[in-house]
């Protein structure tokens, strides 16, 4: 027989009453007042009736009954020894073990952080990446045609080129597109107002060319270059693995701190954002290793990027490159070497590093 000291609740009652929880040799159940005498009115039952709170830590444990009638007590030992001979169950007290040894819950930190690290680092890329790629093309257009719809009203105002001069450069690229038919290359123009000159792809094909980058060039040759690395973004899916990358993150997030609001909390969203500048750096790099060999099959000397490269590094000024982008030509490949961490918070790898490629004799 074994008596459990505790707290009796009655059913809708908030009342403490002092209490013992008789359980006898053969697993049946009653409450006694504390003095052993008074029979508190808890339905009789067997203790595998009892739904009986998990344990955790030195906590009380909270027992209810089928009347909605409850008993706590603190006494946790009892209530497993209780568990293991009507239950036959040990997994409470080996759960208990293992948060009562600090070696054990250190290496289980360690093996959790491993497990996340492992997932953010390797884990969602490689299921966003998967996932991109088996995407219906409509989900792809219609993504990529919401997202021009919104820099049109937030970003873009219209082409200032000349229609005659938008239809040229149209052409141009064209005939650079015929062997990625698969991924439905558009054209489009837009004056870039407080983004300047710069160039993007959107999922569904279609690659954007600010006014202010077309006016940058000195040769077609360098917008022909940028088209290139703007293809190898979409051969890529990079902006859809983004898309999926952000996405899984934020569920990521909301599901180790178990509240949505935490995913727009800058102390939770940090190490997010890091991870996924990194996978900006790691896009970028792609699409420039695309952009080499695109050149390359098309007879297109790859200094030509380098060229609107530095041009757009002195027009933007990025902190680092400015002495760099003063200069007409880099004197040796020590130019190149990035003395500061400036570059880490940035989507797009250093500059000086991805014009090294391009340049001759490299």
């Amino acid at each position: 027989m074994t008596d459990i000291e505790g707290s009796f609740f009655y059913s809708g009652s908030s009342d403490r009453n002092a209490a013992f929880l008789n359980v006898n040799e053969k697993g049946l159940v009653s409450v006694f007042g504390i003095d052993k005498k008074a029979k508190i009115e808890a339905p009789d039952c067997h203790f595998t009736q009892l739904e009986i709170s998990s344990r955790l830590g030195n906590t009380p444990r909270h027992i209810s009954f089928a009347d909605g009638s409850s008993f706590e007590s603190p006494y946790n030992d009892k209530f497993d020894d209780l568990l293991i001979a009507f239950r036959q169950s040990t997994g409470s007290r080996f759960l208990h073990w293992l948060e009562s040894h600090s070696i054990v819950v250190t290496l289980a930190i360690i093996l959790v952080s491993g497990f996340v690290w492992g997932s953010v680092k390797y884990g969602i890329p490689a299921i966003a990446g998967v996932t991109a790629k088996t995407l219906p093309t409509g989900v792809s257009q219609y993504l990529g045609q919401g997202t021009l719809e919104l820099l049109d009203k937030t970003v873009f105002s219209p082409s200032e080129l000349s229609q005659q001069r938008q239809h040229e450069l149209t052409g141009l690229f064209k005939s650079y597109s015929i062997k990625y038919s698969e991924l439905d290359l558009k054209i489009s123009f837009r004056h870039g107002n407080d983004i300047g000159a710069n160039a993007m792809a959107l999922p569904g094909g279609n690659i954007i060319f600010t006014d202010e980058l077309v006016d940058l060039a000195q040769h077609e040759l360098e917008l022909v270059a940028i088209f290139g690395h703007e293809v190898g973004h979409l051969a890529h899916h990079h902006m859809l693995r983004r898309v999926m990358q952000d996405s899984m993150l934020t569920v990521l997030v909301v599901m180790m701190t178990g509240d949505i609001s935490s995913a727009s909390s800058i102390v939770y969203t940090m190490p997010g954002l890091l991870l996924e500048l990194a996978y900006s750096r790691k896009f970028e790099s792609q699409a420039d290793d695309f952009a080499y060999d695109f050149l390359i099959q098309n007879d297109i000397q790859p200094d030509h990027f380098a060229n609107i490269m530095l041009r757009l590094m002195s027009s933007k000024k990025t902190p680092g490159d400015t002495e760099l982008a003063n200069n007409d030509e880099p004197e040796t490949s020590d130019d190149f070497v990035d003395d500061d961490f400036s570059h880490y918070l940035s989507t797009h790898p250093a500059t000086r590093k991805r014009i090294q490629k391009f340049l001759p004799n490299n």
